[in-house]
Formats: structure tokens, C-alpha cells, sequence
């Protein structure tokens, strides 16, 4: 077993060897079929990760699967946050995303391919 040394940050060091082993490309299409498969519905990160759970894409339901991915797509002007609404898991208070109208209206269907 390896002794920690003080000032290591295990944690940064496992989130990073974790980001890099994901293809964010892929997951991000991934959210876009989700959301378009929906009709262009709004949907809470939990609801994209059970669909892709769902659909065999994710290996556990687990809101974590996305969140990182939403947050890229919401900057890059894809998505964005529409409303919040209660978790159907939780009950807690939850953001709903969406297409931003831009996208909406000018019907993009080659978004990441």
C-alpha cells in the first residue's frame, strides 16, 4: 500500500485520470439524441442519465454521467437551463435543460455529428 504524502491531493488526481478516460464527444451526443428522441423536450440531468442508462449507454443511473457534459453544452450555446422543477427521485429542486431557441429555430441536426 502507498503512504500518502502530505500535499497530494488523491482526489484531483482520481477526478483527472477519471476525465480523461471519458470520450465527452460521445457523451455529449449522446445527450443531444436523448433530448431529441424526447421530441425536443426539457429534461433534468437525472431523467438524460436514466434514458441512457435505459438504453444501455451508461454503465449505472447516476446524474453524474452528464452533469459535467450539460455544463459544456450550456457554454457552448446548445443547451440551456429552462426551469426548475422537482425531481421525480428526490423531490428535490432540480433544473430542467433544453435546446436553446437558437438551435430550436434553426433546427440543427448535425449538432456534434
Amino acid at each position: 500500500m502507498l503512504t500518502r504524502r502530505p500535499g497530494n491531493n488523491i482526489t484531483l488526481e482520481n477526478r483527472s485520470l477519471a476525465n480523461e478516460k471519458v470520450d465527452k464527444k460521445v457523451r455529449k451526443k449522446q445527450i443531444i439524441k436523448v433530448l431529441k428522441d424526447n421530441n425536443m423536450n426539457d429534461m433534468t440531468a437525472r431523467e438524460i442519465a436514466f434514458k441512457l442508462y435505459e438504453n444501455g449507454l451508461v454503465p449505472v443511473f447516476e446524474r453524474n454521467t452528464v452533469a459535467p457534459r450539460i455544463t459544456e453544452l450550456c457554454k457552448e450555446g446548445i443547451l440551456e437551463s429552462t426551469y426548475s422543477d422537482t425531481d421525480q427521485w428526490t423531490g428535490h429542486s432540480v433544473t430542467v435543460y433544453g435546446f436553446t431557441e437558437e438551435v430550436k429555430k434553426n433546427n440543427y441536426e448535425t449538432i456534434y455529428g
